[in-house]
């Protein structure tokens, strides 16, 4: 992704805030420490402010590069992407508002709680590489772990139920069980930094299953006429390679 030193500072700055908030969010789990609370709630414009100023560097240039689709899908990834760093944050606040509720602290299992924020973290660390290098395989492993919080999620809910038909500490387990909705919840926004990452190296929209199909065409087209020079090119920059020798 070409991107102004504004933007790629701005989106540098984000994402170690975000990731610092996801760090507070599992320490406050596995302490309990009020401090760590605190940080969390004392720091919610950072995320938000840094966010618009993304967005509003966004828009001007978008305007200032109006007809480069390849430089304006560019630009809304990186909006796509703010945004979504930004909802991560926000559903660390969530977290902490619902272990306020926590009366009975031994409802929330904490080795299963870090071990989803632990998947949040590593998925963080990937956005700054994956956009530098226009990685898309490590935009991809970004996205996969959508589906491992998922997966985990999952077996919480299971768990949670099942106590849940017991009647006992109804409220405590609620709390608890919505603690890890949040926590699956930043999957969604990782797949969403996933597949703007991809669409920008792209030149066009384009959601994961839908590029994991092309490259199964692809493979069968390889498979099938040898097409092994075969790429994929951004659509954007194809068309005014096109336009200019025609």
């Amino acid at each position: 992704m070409r991107l102004s030193k504004n933007i790629r500072d701005n989106l540098h700055f984000l994402i170690a805030e975000v990731g610092s908030q996801v760090g507070n969010l599992h320490a406050y789990i596995d302490t309990s420490s009020p401090p760590q609370a605190q940080r969390i709630v004392d720091r919610s414009g950072y995320a938000y402010n840094l966010k618009m100023r993304i967005h509003n560097s966004c828009l001007g240039q978008i305007v200032r590069h109006k007809g480069n689709d390849t430089q304006t899908q560019t630009l809304r990834a990186a909006e796509s992407i703010a945004t979504d760093l930004e909802r991560i944050a926000e559903l660390c606040r969530d977290c902490i508002h619902q272990m306020a509720y926590l009366q009975k602290k031994s409802c929330l299992r904490p080795a299963d709680y870090t071990l989803l924020l632990d998947q949040v973290s590593v998925g963080l660390q990937m956005v700054q590489p994956a956009i530098q290098d226009k990685d898309t395989g490590l935009a991809l492993k970004l996205g996969h772990i959508e589906h491992l919080l998922d997966q985990d999620y999952r077996k919480l809910l299971k768990h949670y139920t099942k106590l849940l038909k017991k009647k006992q500490h109804a409220e405590d387990l609620i709390a608890a069980l919505f603690v890890a909705h949040s926590i699956e919840q930043m999957g969604d926004a990782l797949l969403n930094i996933s597949e703007a990452i991809i669409s920008a190296n792209l030149g066009q929209p384009i959601n994961i299953d839908r590029y994991y199909h092309l490259m199964e065409s692809i493979g069968r087209l390889e498979a099938d006429k040898n097409l092994n020079s075969l790429t994929i090119e951004p659509v954007a920059e194809t068309r005014s390679s096109e336009s200019s020798t025609s």
